[in-house]
């Protein structure tokens, strides 16, 4: 399976899963360097994300903001103002940064999501039964073997590009590319496994950054 990301400007859909037992990163690239001193570092940011789906995206803006308050900024959660009916068309964002009085909108977008299944086949255990019959090293032998079913690894890969928009300037001033590699077994998964090490990859690099405190 191999999703490509919608063409489109700041807001595109964002397909996330559950946290993986394993601890996976986002590696992180800057593709637009921000000059420091020409804005920020901001204070209160408004978090989008878009997916057909309104819980993935509800999901992953509580964990970008969950991430922003450990470092002291406040995170809003454009999810926190609509429900699924909302329309989500830009003049909805823009109310929404006038009504909360947010200094910057932080937007992540889907590059690129694919997923390569591995199916292993598991090995059978067998019990075996011995028996001594009346004649002389002669044996009687009960085999019986125990075979599960197969079981499908899964390695999935996402990348996301972000950008950080000042509301003063009206215009994207940082953005950046993340990637998440995860490996889950089937019957395993669940929707959010992206979200954890992708929130922690983009709000590191926004301190790093000094774009927040």
């Amino acid at each position: 399976m191999k999703i490509k990301g919608l063409p489109g400007t700041a807001l595109l859909a964002m397909l996330l899963m559950v946290l993986s037992a394993c601890a996976p990163t986002a590696k992180v690239t800057t593709t637009q360097a921000f000059t420091p001193g020409s804005d920020g570092p901001f204070q209160k940011i408004l978090v989008v994300a878009l997916a057909e789906k309104f819980d993935p995206r509800r999901e992953f803006e509580r964990t970008i903001i969950s991430q922003l308050a450990e470092k002291g900024t406040v995170g809003i959660a454009s999810t926190s103002m609509m429900d699924s009916r909302t329309p989500l068309v830009r003049q909805t964002f823009v109310d929404m940064v006038e009504k909360v009085g947010a200094d910057a909108v932080l937007v992540s977008q889907i590059l690129d999501l694919s997923a390569t299944p591995d199916v292993k086949a598991a090995s059978p255990e067998a019990t075996y039964n011995i028996r001594p019959t009346w004649y002389y090293n002669v044996f009687t032998v009960e085999l019986t073997e125990y075979t599960e079913p197969r079981v499908v690894d899964v390695t999935s890969d996402l990348a996301l590009a972000t950008s950080l928009i000042s509301v003063r300037q009206k215009a994207p001033i940082w953005a950046i590319h993340s990637e998440t590699s995860i490996k889950q077994r089937s019957g395993d998964m669940s929707n959010y496994a992206f979200s954890q090490p992708q929130a922690k990859g983009i709000v590191d690099r926004l301190a790093r950054d000094k774009l927040i405190k």
